[in-house]
């Protein structure tokens, strides 16, 4: 690999985490690309974008799932479009983003792949109770024919013994290791850190000047209610091919009705979910909160007497006939 000595733009590379907005921030940085570009010098590279996201360069660097080798040619190739197009544009700024860069892999070739830039790290954090519950969400929509047993509990259960997702210290400190802690840029994912929304609170990051205009718009890639969960987790498991379970999504996110107080886990448990993973809070807040009072998440724990809804679960006939409904319409 090579690098440029010249005239070289700050880095922002925003790696996740999962579940904290990234779709929205790279939704809107993609349809923005064209103008960020001309008015304010901000540069979200064609290099590695698949879909609005740089999934291409993730995966390039080794970031993915299941093994993976790098092709030493590929990446250099990359790299080469990249330098040239930075140069062409002339950008003070440039943004990548790909949460999957928060998969547990060496780090080595991504430092190398911008070495001689100084590079930001920009992650947001979400409290374990609400992260799980999201994450869980989104495996029902992506995961075909699960191999572990139905709920969240035993999907929470295989996350833990396939990787290291859930240690929020244990990333950071990997990522600064590489980059340098002064470098990270760590945010709390919790609504009332994010006055104006993810989107406008990732561009004051950036210190994009007109960050303060940039207002919520529809949320992206929402969560399900838990009856629409209870039908999802059945078309994923029941041998349906790709497009019927598509056709089932598609009828649940166009017919969901959202329950009051939504929650897949009861209070006790969330509240020992707050308390297990505390100390790494302090510890995050304390290393790399510039300017708070030592505090990640400032939002209101679960109460351990806090009442749900009674989520009365669906018969099996009635997922049965929704499930036909969805794919026969």
């Amino acid at each position: 690999m090579f690098k440029i000595t010249t005239n070289k733009p700050k880095i922002f590379l925003h790696i996740g985490m999962n579940k904290t907005g990234s779709t929205a921030i790279q939704a809107w940085l993609n349809t923005n690309k064209d103008h960020l570009l001309r008015t304010d010098g901000i540069y979200y590279p064609l290099e590695g974008l698949q879909g609005g996201a740089h999934y291409g360069l993730s995966d390039e660097l080794g970031f993915k799932l299941g093994g993976f080798s790098i092709n030493d040619k590929r990446l250099n190739d990359l790299q080469k479009k990249f330098l040239a197009s930075i140069k062409e544009n002339k950008c003070d700024k440039v943004i990548f983003s790909s949460e999957n860069f928060v998969l547990d892999k060496d780090l080595h070739s991504i430092k190398q792949f911008f070495k001689g830039f100084d590079c930001k790290v920009v992650v947001y954090l979400r409290r374990h109770d609400c992260w799980w519950e999201s994450l869980y969400n989104q495996s029902l929509k992506m995961v075909r024919a699960p191999k572990y047993p139905k709920g969240i509990e035993a999907f929470i259960t295989h996350q833990k013994r396939v990787s290291n997702i859930g240690n929020f210290k244990a990333l950071l400190e990997r990522w600064a290791q590489a980059f340098g802690k002064e470098n990270l840029i760590v945010r709390p994912y919790e609504t009332r850190s994010l006055k104006n929304g993810i989107v406008a609170d990732f561009l004051q990051v950036i210190d994009y000047v007109n960050h303060d205009s940039i207002k919520s718009s529809k949320k992206i890639n929402a969560s399900l209610s838990k009856h629409a969960n209870a039908v999802l987790e059945v078309a994923q498991r029941s041998g349906l091919d790709d497009i019927e379970v598509n056709k089932v999504l598609l009828f649940l996110r166009e017919n969901d009705i959202k329950e009051n107080n939504f929650s897949l886990l009861p209070s006790k448990r969330r509240r020992a979910m707050v308390n297990y993973n505390y100390p790494q809070y302090q510890y995050i807040a304390e290393h790399y909160l510039k300017g708070s009072d030592n505090v990640l998440f400032s939002e209101k724990w679960p109460e351990l007497d806090e009442e749900w809804e009674v989520f009365t679960p669906l018969e099996p006939e009635e997922i049965l006939v929704l499930i036909l409904k969805a794919i026969n319409k």
